[in-house]
């Protein structure tokens, strides 16, 4: 089948390319091809399984794929080793054409392939390893999806992978100077240290954060629970400099949940939605005294989190019935091809108004979204991240899983999720540490809703 035939044409290529390897064409690869039933849960590897008999790759392809490779073969050192690295690219490629949300165009897959290689391997006689050779096809092969990636179940990379890396608890925002603190969480360790609000993070460990992204800063800070790491802070308006270690904890424990009155106007706060956030929500929501008040719902530091957890949320707010969010995913596969609707029946009438800014996403803006069109809440502040992809957790052998969009979310109105909600009253003005225009614009809201002006 196509793995045995691909290894008849690697060892053709070595033999043409290298001289004269000697190779086994009959050579099999056993590793694991399982399925998980439920978005992110892996399910038991089957290691005595071949893929020999079962894969199902055209033959065309496979040909145009080992085109794609053939220049690179006379510079791989110990070429016996295709055979344990290449089928894994192969086996990734045949999980994104039955698994992808969507058919795959096969010419970019192999044009991403092709420019990822020319990227890493620019030179002409260097050796080349085998595994990393693999490594960027199937780098390369990621560049052509949607949100999709791989991972070693031994890679630092893997924890966060499915959630279950440690965390200090900080969310951060990059400025003019670099990375500061956007909110330290209650429950998190770097609050405990005396973080707090406005902090820069010089470095992380030995990681200069001089010039990093705040991808590169939010990475930094991740690892297994229980590690530790140390934070070199500059404090807000000290100018001191300081250095902190801290121990990471479940991302589970921390909730940046808040609820507080301010001007009198109840303010819910969301951050990372995770397995206790609902109850969180439901514990402030109802142990307060806000009848009839409009409520604030602010979701500007809220990068998503469950898609459980969301719908759940937003279920609190709407009446029974109330279309939430929608997935869609390839056509046939039930579980990417639903609709979640509010089940019930909502816990308050209050007015809603609804805080958005760029770190709204994924989660959160099933929150805004269904709250908008199914209650017609006021969505004020800037546009939202725009992240509608949802993944898929999918062990392929015994050292490695993919992470595949399997579906795209979509609102009420047939929108994808992927393009930023825009609010109804956007508010420009830049923030500083004494004033929040947008808070202010939405307490205004609430206080003329109060008086029936708005």
């Amino acid at each position: 089948m196509v793995t045995r035939l691909f290894g008849m044409v690697v060892a053709s290529a070595v033999l043409a390319a290298c001289g004269g390897v000697e190779s086994n064409p009959d050579a099999t690869i056993v590793t694991t091809h399982t399925v998980s039933s439920d978005v992110g849960q892996a399910a038991t590897p089957d290691a005595n399984r071949d893929l020999s008999a079962e894969t199902d790759l055209p033959n065309a392809f496979i040909g145009q794929f080992v085109d794609v490779i053939f220049g690179y073969m006379h510079r791989l050192h110990e070429a016996e080793e295709l055979y344990r690295h290449l089928p894994l690219a192969l086996i990734y490629m045949e999980r994104v054409e039955t698994d992808y949300l969507q058919e795959v165009d096969r010419p970019a897959v192999l044009e991403k392939i092709k420019q990822q290689l020319a990227s890493d391997y620019p030179g002409k006689t260097e050796k080349i390893d085998p595994k990393d050779f693999a490594h960027s096809i199937m780098d390369g092969v990621s560049e052509a999806l949607i949100d999709s990636e791989y991972f070693d179940y031994r890679g630092k990379e893997f924890p966060s992978a499915i959630g279950s890396a440690g965390s200090v608890g900080l969310v951060l925002m990059a400025g003019n100077k670099g990375i500061r603190v956007l909110e330290a969480m209650d429950q998190g360790t770097a609050k405990q240290a005396g973080i707090s609000k406005g902090d820069l993070i010089l470095a992380v460990d030995d990681f200069q954060l001089n010039d990093a992204s705040l991808n590169d800063a939010v990475e930094a800070l991740r690892g297994p629970v229980g590690s530790k790491l140390r934070l070199e802070v500059q404090k807000t308006g000290k100018g001191k400099t300081e250095t902190v270690e801290l121990t990471r904890i479940p991302r589970k424990n921390l909730s940046s949940t808040s609820f507080r009155m301010v001007e009198g106007i109840p303010v819910l706060k969301l951050g990372s939605i995770q397995e206790q956030t609902l109850s969180h929500v439901k514990e402030k929501l109802y142990g307060s005294n806000h009848h009839g008040k409009p409520i604030i719902i602010d979701l500007r530091v809220c990068g998503g989190g469950l898609l459980e957890g969301s719908i759940n949320i937003a279920d609190l707010f709407l009446p029974k019935g109330t279309f939430i969010a929608g997935l869609r995913g390839r056509p046939g596969d039930r579980n990417n091809n639903r609709v979640f609707q509010a089940s019930a029946g909502y816990k308050t009438e209050n007015r809603l108004i609804i805080l958005t800014g760029p770190m709204t996403a994924s989660g959160a803006e099933i929150i805004a979204r269904s709250l908008k069109h199914g209650r017609d809440a006021v969505v004020i502040g800037k546009n939202s991240y725009g992240r509608g992809s949802v993944q898929t957790l999918l062990p392929i052998t015994r050292d490695f899983m993919i992470k595949l969009t399997t579906a795209l979310l979509y609102d009420a109105k047939g929108i994808s999720l992927s393009e930023p909600l825009v609010p109804d009253i956007l508010i420009t003005e830049p923030a500083t540490d004494e004033w929040d225009p947008v808070m202010q614009k939405a307490l205004l809201v609430a206080k003329e809703t109060e008086a029936g002006q708005f």
